[in-house]
């Protein structure tokens, strides 16, 4: 019995064989690819200022599946004045593998500011209100001169005060005394000199009480 393989239809079907797998394993390659196409959304994280820089950290994904954008994606800062000019682009650099981008920049200029994010694969932008404020004024206070009190020494002893009022009293209560002691001396002599003139007053008058006028010594002879 003759065989229905011959080699020409062992070879046909081999080969159609290697082309169903190149070409699964071609599906399977491009069916990611296939879902990476579309949009982009880009959503800002963080915005750390540091005087008057500010760091900004976004992350950007695909719409379709929500995958992180790859490193090698392009992405810029562009800020906008408060008079609305477009200042120098930045380019921002790659976090980490999860579509994470950061940035730094300069805004200077006191007012509102918008910062720009663009991205172009996937294809995405946004953009956020940044308001900056003036620099705080700082005043200077002026100088003022406080003049101490005197300062008044205190007495070297303060028991002075009471010992000059205590002096005082002994000196008072000693001219007291003094002043007693001449009042009852007056008082003795004129005592003794009333005593003095009643002896005197009493041995001028005769027994009988008449005045005596004969001198001491005797009758004086009448010639």
């Amino acid at each position: 019995m003759t065989s229905p393989f011959t080699p020409a239809r062992r070879l046909a079907a081999s080969a159609l064989l290697l082309l169903v797998a190149a070409a699964a394993v071609l599906g399977l390659g491009a069916a990611p690819a296939g879902a990476h196409e579309g949009p982009g959304v880009l959503v800002m994280e963080s915005d750390t200022p540091t005087g008057t820089s500010h760091r900004y950290l976004i992350r950007l994904t695909w719409e379709n599946d929500g995958h992180p954008a790859a490193r090698t994606t392009t992405l810029t800062l562009t800020p906008l004045a408060p008079g609305g000019a477009a200042q120098t682009p930045v380019p921002m650099t790659p976090v980490d593998d999860d579509g994470r981008f950061e940035a730094t920049v300069d805004l200077a200029q006191p007012g509102a500011w918008k910062v720009r994010f663009t991205a172009l694969n996937p294809s995405a932008n946004v953009e956020v209100d940044v308001t900056v404020a003036p620099p705080a004024t700082t005043t200077t206070a002026p100088a003022t001169t406080t003049t101490a009190p005197p300062v008044t020494e205190p007495d070297d002893d303060p028991l002075d005060t009471d010992q000059a009022v205590a002096s005082g009293d002994d000196e008072g209560a000693s001219d007291s005394s003094n002043g007693i002691v001449l009042v009852a001396v007056l008082m003795v002599v004129a005592v003794a000199a009333g005593g003095a003139l009643a002896v005197a007053y009493r041995s001028r008058r005769g027994p009988d009480g008449s005045d005596d006028d004969t001198p001491p010594g005797g009758d004086i002879p009448q010639p």
